[in-house]
């Protein structure tokens, strides 16, 4: 069993010592399988609504990011919904005894259990409540930061030496301003939202106990009696049973997942649309 209240990597080391290195990445192929089209959904969805966000002159540049980052992410998230809660299901298997399900079996579990289909967007709300917030937060402090960025002067590292000269800004200059505001911006929104991740995880891991697909008695603290309870609900008593802290469990080890994320992601895709644009 993983040591209670340990830190990350006390519990990274606690992990690959009880299930090898293969247990630290549990999830991983329903992670993978999920990433492609919601980041792809992601971030043509951003483009899209940011170009028709901008050719209104009534609205302005401050809200275009929020308003562009938010819709896009409701986009993505609902769409790979089943691939989000199955990933975390098999995440949370982690320092328990037995054997995580694979995608296929954790999907037919989901299906038959009373539920059916439903059971596939478990914990929407709670996903929808962090990923929406984030993606507004997280867009502005990107289009902020890359913004402040240009401005500087960082010498041959800075956008601003380029455009004095009228050169064009090379990709890695872009792909490097682009890391640094997505690393800083997924940070500061990953800290907003960690209540949110909180409880979509223990909803998530709730759902389907045995006693789900068993119609057996079930007696979690935080288990099938209480899923029925709202998002805020959930935070309600998370609070008044662990403290405020409880809402920020596993905070840094979100932060120290998400800010490099972030700081990749965001990258890559900027450095990529530089160069296929050319190569188009």
């Amino acid at each position: 069993r993983l040591p209670s209240g340990a830190g990350t990597f006390r519990t990274l080391l606690a992990i690959s010592r009880q299930e090898g290195l293969g247990g630290l990445y549990k999830g991983l192929g329903p992670t993978l399988i999920m990433g492609v089209p919601n980041t792809v959904l992601y971030f043509t969805a951003y483009d899209y609504i940011s170009m028709q966000l901008n050719g209104l002159s009534a609205m302005g540049k401050t809200y275009t990011p929020l308003i562009a980052g938010s819709s896009a992410r409701l986009l993505a998230s609902f769409v790979t919904a089943p691939l989000e809660l199955i990933r975390t299901r098999q995440a949370s298997v982690v320092g328990r005894t037995g054997k995580a399900a694979g995608m296929g079996d954790e999907f037919r579990l989901l299906v038959r259990s009373r539920s059916g289909f439903r059971s596939l967007f478990s914990g929407i709300g709670p996903t929808l409540w962090r990923d929406v917030p984030f993606s507004a937060i997280y867009w502005y402090f990107v289009e902020r930061f890359r913004a402040d960025l240009s401005k500087l002067d960082m010498g041959a590292c800075g956008s601003r030496y380029y455009e004095d000269r009228g050169r064009q800004v090379p990709p890695s200059i872009v792909a490097l301003q682009s890391f640094i505001s997505g690393a800083s911006a997924g940070s500061i929104a990953a800290a907003f939202t960690t209540p949110f991740d909180v409880v979509k995880t223990r909803r998530q891991t709730a759902t389907l106990s045995d006693a789900d697909l068993t119609n057996k008695p079930h007696n979690s603290t935080v288990g099938f009696r209480r899923l029925n309870t709202s998002t805020f609900g959930h935070m309600r008593r998370i609070a008044t049973e662990e403290g405020l802290s409880g809402l920020w469990r596993g905070n840094a080890t979100r932060m120290a997942k998400v800010a490099p994320a972030c700081a990749i992601m965001i990258s890559s895709y900027e450095f990529g649309k530089i160069v296929f644009t050319d190569v188009i």
